[in-house]
C-alpha cells in the first residue's frame, strides 16, 4: 500500500503553492514565479486550471492528506512531446518521494513519449530521470539559459 496519492490541482491549494514556488529548490531550478502572496498564488493555480495544456497533480501524504509537491505534464509550444516534472517542498526531498510520485503518474501515461527538461546542474533531478528511464537527448537553450531535454519512449 503506497503512502502517497496523487490528486488535482485545487484553488484552495494556494498557500502549499505559495510556500512551494517559493522553496529555494523551486527558484533555483525552474525559476521565480514572483508570486508573493496565497492570493498570488490562488491566480496562479486558476492560470493553471484553465490552460489545457497544463496538467498539475499534487502529491499528498496519503494519510494526513498533506500536499507534499506536485507533478506537471506540460505541452510546450516548441517541445514534440509534453513535459513532465516534479517538486517538492524542502523537507520531503530525499525521500524517495519524487520517485515514488513519478513512478504512479508516468504509469497513468503509460504509452506516451514524454520530455523532461532541467538545468546540468540539477544533479538529483537528472539522477532521478535516469532512474525512471529518461535518457539524454541533447542540449538546448532557452531564454539564454543551456538546459538538459530527456526523453522516455
Amino acid at each position: 500500500m503506497s503512502i502517497l496519492c496523487l490528486r488535482s490541482l485545487r484553488l484552495e491549494d494556494n498557500h502549499f503553492i505559495f510556500k512551494l514556488l517559493n522553496s529555494s529548490g523551486w527558484i533555483t531550478f525552474i525559476g521565480d514565479r514572483n508570486i508573493y502572496s496565497p492570493d498570488e498564488a490562488t491566480l496562479y493555480i486558476q492560470k493553471i486550471l484553465d490552460n489545457q495544456n497544463i496538467d498539475y497533480k499534487v502529491i499528498e501524504l496519503k494519510q494526513s492528506k498533506t500536499p507534499i509537491g506536485i507533478i506537471s505534464i506540460v505541452k510546450r509550444e516548441e517541445l514534440i512531446f509534453r513535459d513532465f516534472g516534479f517538486a517538492l517542498l524542502p523537507k520531503y526531498i530525499g525521500k524517495g518521494y519524487a520517485r515514488i510520485a513519478s513512478k504512479f503518474a508516468l504509469e497513468e501515461l503509460k504509452g506516451e513519449t514524454l520530455y523532461a527538461i532541467t538545468k546540468e546542474d540539477n544533479v538529483a533531478s537528472i539522477k532521478l530521470l535516469k532512474k525512471l528511464g529518461f535518457i539524454h537527448k541533447e542540449r538546448i537553450k532557452k531564454d539564454k539559459e543551456n538546459l538538459e531535454l530527456y526523453i522516455q519512449i
